[in-house]
């Protein structure tokens, strides 16, 4: 304990074994963290600022407090209070030996014999981000900068005051201690004037990390990737057997079939022998375990039933889409209007109205109503191999830059919302096949029902193009066909778009759409 925590707990209220139960229990229901009667003194140290700040005159009173708020910021502040961050970069460095000398060796003879070119790392209690910028530079120093390999890291952690010092990146010379002198200048830029004696990760390693804040116990951690490897270390100590059962068990269906999961030196996994079979320095192989996988626990909610609105027929104009006419609510009036065409994306977690024209093509809407973010795409499948797989490529990529997009907003996966317009008929006179619509609009219902995002509103079908006006912010939808004269320019724009995407997806491999 500092000596500015032993002042702030002499000067403060004590903590009563009554309270610190009470408080633990608030804890252990929160974040799944088990506290002992030995935590007691560095509870009452730390949370005594909280106090202070908050005017409470003892801890029962802050804990009803952050039982209380609705808003959720003391639990968040509390959580951020007594978690444990210490981490340093290398540190146990025989994890990333054995990364380099075996892991990495195996990922790139997968990809010799006609394996996808990608890699996915989690570290799963990421804190400051030495752990994530070490695994980045590991796997930079294995595959190169440019070598065509897709790399990801994604770091997380349930404290959002060390994911913000993460993201940032700058670290004082002291915490670089642990990386090599050549990789630090290859890897870290120097700070200068003010920023003497710091070093901030260069833009190349940075962006290969993605942060994001995840509480173990909450139902849904809106993850869909699997991992080659999950770094989960010096985590489980501070979990009960029934709370680290749960998450290593939650763990498995995450990591790809000859993927591995790496623990801390002081934990093991011997009470699942069943999903995990140790190799050596605890790093674990994930076990094709059949019946004993679990699967992610999917959050359930109600549906939204905004309504669709239906605008009159109307002609489209040359060159341009057609004016709207103004939503029902004066609310709306003065949103600014986007246009996307064909294979575009536009979101915003600001009101905004985005409009398209769709012909064989299908638009799907998302938002989150909570957050009130939402965006809308607007996707041609190409018509690629017998067997489809070029095409469904191509939809999922087109799909997760949407979701993608709403999430670094601010959206939440769980909560998305859909509605869903297109696939018309309108190809006819040309010479592509008249399936292409119905493949569309499969394709678009499949995807949306695998990922759990419930469609709340459609019109699919039909034989004339529709104009689509989406309100990002409500999840309003307003639709209109448009008559046969304005079919022909968008059936030879969609056909021209169609063979340039043919050619795209013929030429980018498979791991070029795996996102987070």
């Amino acid at each position: 304990m500092s000596p500015e925590d032993l002042h702030l707990h002499l000067d403060g209220p004590s903590l009563s074994n009554q309270e610190f139960d009470e408080l633990s229990r608030l804890i252990y229901e929160t974040t799944g963290i088990s506290l002992n009667d030995s935590k007691k003194v560095l509870v009452e140290s730390r949370l005594a600022r909280r106090l202070r700040a908050l005017g409470s005159r003892s801890f029962h009173d802050y804990c009803t407090f952050a039982r209380n708020d609705t808003t959720g910021t003391e639990l968040r502040e509390l959580t951020n209070a007594i978690t444990t961050n210490k981490t340093d970069f290398f540190r146990e460095s025989h994890h990333f030996d054995f990364l380099r000398s075996t892991i990495l060796p195996a990922i790139q003879a997968r990809a010799s014999h006609g394996g996808p070119r990608k890699v996915r790392v989690w570290s799963a209690a990421c804190s400051s981000g030495e752990e994530p910028y070490t695994i980045a530079i590991s796997l930079l120093e294995h595959f190169g900068l440019n070598s065509g390999w897709d790399i990801r890291v994604l770091a997380t952690d349930i404290d959002t005051q060390v994911l913000e010092k993460a993201e940032k990146g700058v670290y004082s010379e002291e915490r670089l201690d642990g990386v090599p002198a050549d990789l630090r200048a290859k890897y870290f830029l120097r700070g200068t004037g003010m920023w003497s004696g710091h070093y901030r990760a260069r833009p190349e390693l940075q962006s290969l990390v993605k942060f994001k804040q995840l509480n173990f116990i909450d139902r849904d951690w809106g993850i869909r990737a699997r991992f080659d490897v999950v770094f989960c270390r010096n985590v489980v100590i501070y979990f009960d057997r029934a709370t680290q059962d749960m998450l290593f068990r939650r763990f498995h269906p995450l990591i790809a079939d000859d993927g591995y999961l790496i623990i801390g030196h002081s934990e093991s996994l011997h009470f699942l022998p069943q999903l995990y079979a140790p190799l050596k320095n605890t790093v674990y192989k994930r076990k094709s375990a059949g019946g004993a996988e679990v699967a992610l626990p999917q959050a359930t909610a109600a549906p939204i039933t905004a309504p669709i609105a239906a605008l009159p027929a109307r002609r489209p104009t040359p060159a341009a889409l057609p004016p709207v006419q103004k939503a029902d609510s004066s609310a709306d009036e003065d949103l600014k209007p986007h246009s996307i065409s064909i294979g575009d994306v536009y979101s915003s977690d600001k009101p905004a109205s985005v409009r398209t024209l769709l012909g064989s093509c299908v638009a799907a809407c998302l938002w989150d109503p909570l957050a009130r973010i939402g965006g809308m795409n607007h996707i041609l499948l190409p018509e690629g191999p017998q067997d489809g797989t070029g095409a469904s490529r191509y939809g999922v990529h087109a799909m997760e830059l949407l979701i993608n997009a709403l999430m670094r907003l601010g959206a939440e996966r769980r909560r998305l919302r859909a509605k869903v317009f297109g696939a018309a008929h309108v190809l006819g006179a040309l010479s592509r096949t008249a399936s292409v619509p119905e493949k569309n609009a499969e394709f678009i219902k499949g995807f949306l029902e695998r990922e759990s995002i419930p469609i709340v509103g459609q019109r699919l079908g039909g034989t004339l193009p529709l104009e689509v006006v989406f309100h990002t912010h409500t999840g309003k939808a307003f639709v209109r066909p448009v008559q046969p004269s304005g079919a022909h320019n968008l059936s030879r724009e969609e056909e021209q778009y169609s063979l340039e995407i043919v050619r795209k997806v013929g030429a980018e491999p498979d791991d070029n759409i795996t996102l987070f």
